[in-house]
C-alpha cells in the first residue's frame, strides 16, 4: 500500500555437517509516517556454520598462536532492528537526512578466540557462550553545493559473559562511539578533499586474576584520515592522503590477558601514521 510495505522472506538451508534449521525466516516492514519520515522494522533469524579458517587454520608468529578447532558448533541468532528515517531535499541544492536506529542481537554458540589454560599466548577458536548485543545510534548527512558533512554517534552494549554466573554483574557493558566526515569539492580544478574522524570510547569488561573476578577497561582513542582526489583526465585520477593523522598505535588496557596482540598492558589500535599516493585508471565503454 501507499503507507506500508511488508517484505517477508524465507531461507532454506541444507548442510551436510551441521544441523541447520530447515527454514530461516525474516521480515522487513516500512511505514510511511509522512512525505519525509518513515519507520522501519526488521527481524531475522540467523545461522552461520564455522568457516574453514575457524575449523582448520593455524596461525603462528612470535607474539601468539591462533589454533583452529574442528569441533566447533554452528552459530544461531535472533536479530531485531528499528529505525526512524528522515530525508529532505530543498530547491536550493541542499539535501539533508537523519536516522535514529536501535538493534538487539541474541547469538547462541558464539565463535570467538579463547586463551588456552596455562598458555595465554595460544588462542583456540571456541564456542565461547551465548552472547547479546544492543545499541542505539544516530546519524545525519547534509550536502550544500560542493560541501558535504556527516556526523553520527552510537552507544553499544557488549555482553558480559560473567553475568551468567554472577547475577549482580551487569549483563551488558556500554561503550560510546562518534564519527564525522567533512568534504569539499573544488570544482574549478577537479579536486575533492575529505577529512574523516572517529572517536572510540572506553570499553569496560571483566578479567579473571587467580580466584578473583576484576573489572577491566580499555581506554578511549581517536583516529582521523585526510584524503585528496584529483581528476587528471577523463580516465585518470590521482589519490593521495594521510592515514591515522594522530599517529595512534596502541592504547592502554587493563584487560590484556584476554586480548590478542596484548603486550605490556597495551593493545594495537593502528599501524601509526602513513602516507599514500595512487593513480586510478577507469575505462568505460558505452
Amino acid at each position: 500500500g501507499k503507507k506500508i510495505n511488508i517484505r517477508p522472506g524465507l531461507r532454506f538451508i541444507k548442510n551436510s555437517i551441521y544441523n541447520a534449521p530447515p527454514v530461516i525466516p525474516s521480515i522487513n516492514a516500512k511505514l510511511a509516517l509522512s512525505k519525509n519520515l518513515d519507520l522501519r522494522m526488521a527481524y531475522a533469524r540467523g545461522f552461520r556454520s564455522p568457516s574453514l579458517r575457524e575449523l582448520y587454520f593455524n596461525f603462528v608468529d612470535v607474539n601468539h598462536d591462533i589454533i583452529g578447532n574442528p569441533d566447533l558448533k554452528a552459530e544461531t541468532s535472533h536479530s531485531f532492528n528499528l529505525s526512524l528515517n528522515y530525508k529532505k531535499t530543498a530547491p536550493n541544492k541542499m539535501a539533508y537526512s537523519a536516522t535514529f536506529s536501535s538493534f538487539y542481537n541474541n547469538v547462541k554458540n558464539l565463535i570467538d578466540f579463547a586463551p588456552m589454560a596455562g598458555n595465554p599466548a595460544v588462542y583456540l577458536m571456541q564456542n565461547i557462550s551465548n552472547s547479546k548485543t544492543a545499541g542505539l545510534s544516530i546519524s545525519s548527512f547534509s550536502k550544500y553545493k560542493t560541501w558535504n558533512f556527516s556526523a553520527g554517534g552510537s552507544y553499544t552494549g557488549f555482553y558480559n559473559v560473567y553475568s551468567e554466573a554472577d547475577k549482580n554483574l551487569p549483563q551488558l557493558q556500554w561503550s560510546p562511539e562518534v564519527n564525522a566526515t567533512i568534504g569539499y569539492g573544488f570544482t574549478n580544478i577537479g579536486l575533492d578533499a575529505n577529512l574523516f574522524y572517529k572517536f572510540t570510547g572506553k570499553r569496560r569488561s571483566y578479567v579473571v586474576q587467580g580466584a578473583d573476578l576484576l573489572p577491566a577497561e580499555t581506554e578511549s582513542f581517536q583516529l582521523a584520515d585526510l584524503t585528496f582526489n584529483k581528476k587528471l583526465l577523463h580516465t585518470l585520477s590521482l589519490n593521495a592522503g594521510i592515514r591515522n593523522l594522530f599517529d595512534v598505535e596502541t592504547v592502554y588496557s587493563t584487560a590484556t590477558n584476554g586480548v590478542i596482540h596484548a603486550s605490556n598492558a597495551a593493545i594495537n589500535a593502528g599501524t601509526g601514521r602513513s602516507y599514500f599516493l595512487g593513480l586510478l585508471f577507469n575505462w568505460e565503454k558505452n
